[in-house]
């Protein structure tokens, strides 16, 4: 709907050709531009609360999905994964990829400082599973776990088998570079 409002009354529609006709009819001195600068206005200002609607919604959806996912621990079961679709509307490959951030802070990188994650949607159980590099100082570097190693061990730990789809921060991890 679109609210134009005068000195001398307010005019809700869902028709611009209202709000051409109100303005004509509201002001004797109105042209025909003026009106269409009226009508302009009018989807302009519709724009902006579409707009703003829009944030909200992807606000919203953004803060529902982080109160879905906060107590992941590492896994995220079928049941939640499907939970998730639902409520936010987001796809499988797109909550991987907004898992990827918190997959991160599993990361322990103590020698590189190069955070890694990995999220990845298990085969047999459906659920998504996470994990992060794993440095240690003062050891070999063949003892430190890449970001994978650390997802395969927790999704074996939780009874996966295998994967249908896997998403990395980066390629190679800290380990990798050294």
């Amino acid at each position: 709907f679109i609210m134009v409002t005068s000195t001398t009354s307010t005019l809700f529609t869902s028709d611009y050709t209202d709000v051409l006709a109100h303005v004509t009819s509201q002001n004797t001195q109105s042209t025909p531009e003026k009106a269409f600068g009226a009508i302009d206005a009018a989807k302009a200002l519709e724009e902006m609360h579409i707009h703003a609607d829009q944030q909200q919604a992807a606000r919203h959806k953004h803060d529902r999905f982080n109160e879905l996912v906060s107590d992941a621990r590492g896994m995220i079961s079928k049941e939640r994964v499907q939970q998730i679709c639902k409520e936010t509307g987001y796809s499988v490959d797109e909550i991987l990829q907004k898992l990827l951030p918190i997959a991160q802070k599993y990361a322990k990188p103590a020698i590189s400082k190069f955070h890694v994650g990995a999220v990845a949607v298990g085969k047999t159980t459906g659920a998504i599973f996470l994990g992060g590099n794993l440095e240690f100082v003062g050891v070999p570097l063949t003892t430190c776990v890449h970001a994978e190693q650390f997802l395969i061990v927790n999704a074996r730990k939780h009874g996966e088998q295998g994967f249908d789809k896997i998403a990395i921060t980066a390629s190679p991890c800290g380990h990798c570079r050294q």
